[in-house]
């Protein structure tokens, strides 16, 4: 994505200082891993105040402060008094998806993807149709904590049925669902009245919002599978220890 900024007279030596220290996502590193600015900007010709006057374009280069040889690059191109970013590498949606990638073996492949499409899409500005893969991975955990509620001999299939709006389904899972979803249910509606409603722009603006919520809710469901292989972990080990001193 493009991103433009308007200057007068600017001193383009700050601005790049400005971005001397930032952290992302590094696969050397993961989660997150400062990056450092090598001083490597081109086609700037002082040190101190400079007015571009000229259509040119100049190169920032990090790299990563753990292992140097991950270098982000991002490219701006000044023109008629404005700066704008042209380009990067690795790609916002590269490092995006980086992010997201602890979340493969919880919603498995097909619904990993879809996840990662919508983070793409978002990436390149396509806001509606990041809604569209967005509610898809909502309505994917809601059914899997049905496909668990229907076991239970207590669970009523007649009443879930029978409940027409998957916010109003959402309270009666609320036993097999993170506890994160069932407070934010709205999310679902706004995903909705995303896809129906809202223009490109205002759907690219809250998709971060949306896009955090749901990885709250994923972030629960790890827990709690970790909660449940260490207790199983647990109880077996306390077991074997019991036979041991019996």
């Amino acid at each position: 994505m493009f991103l433009h900024l308007s200057i007068i007279k600017a001193c383009l030596i700050p601005i790049v200082s400005i971005l001397g220290r930032i952290s992302v996502f590094s696969p050397a590193a993961p989660p997150l891993a400062p990056v450092i600015n090598e001083d490597s900007a081109r086609n700037i010709v002082s040190k101190h105040t400079y007015y571009p006057t000229e259509d040119e374009s100049f190169e920032v280069v990090f790299k990563c402060a753990r292992d140097r040889s991950h270098i982000l690059r991002f490219i701006f191109r000044v023109c008629q008094g404005t700066i704008t970013k042209i380009g990067q590498f690795p790609s916002l949606a590269d490092l995006q998806l980086a992010e997201v990638g602890r979340y493969r073996k919880i919603l498995g492949n097909e619904k990993y993807s879809e996840f990662t499409k919508a983070v793409g899409l978002a990436a390149h500005g396509v806001g509606i149709g990041s809604y569209v893969y967005l509610r898809r991975v909502f309505e994917h955990l809601i059914e899997d904590a049905h496909t668990t509620a229907k076991t239970n001999p207590g669970w009523d299939e007649e009443v879930y049925v029978k409940t027409i709006k998957v916010v109003d389904k959402i309270p009666l899972l609320k036993d097999y669902l993170p506890s994160f979803l069932v407070e934010n249910r709205g999310i679902y509606s706004i995903l909705s009245k995303g896809i129906h409603s809202l223009s490109e722009d205002e759907c690219i603006s809250h998709f971060s919002t949306l896009k955090s919520g749901i990885e709250l809710i994923l972030d629960q469901k790890i827990a709690e599978e970790m909660r449940k292989q260490k207790e199983a972990q647990a109880k077996k080990d306390i077991g074997t220890l019991r036979g041991r001193l019996a």
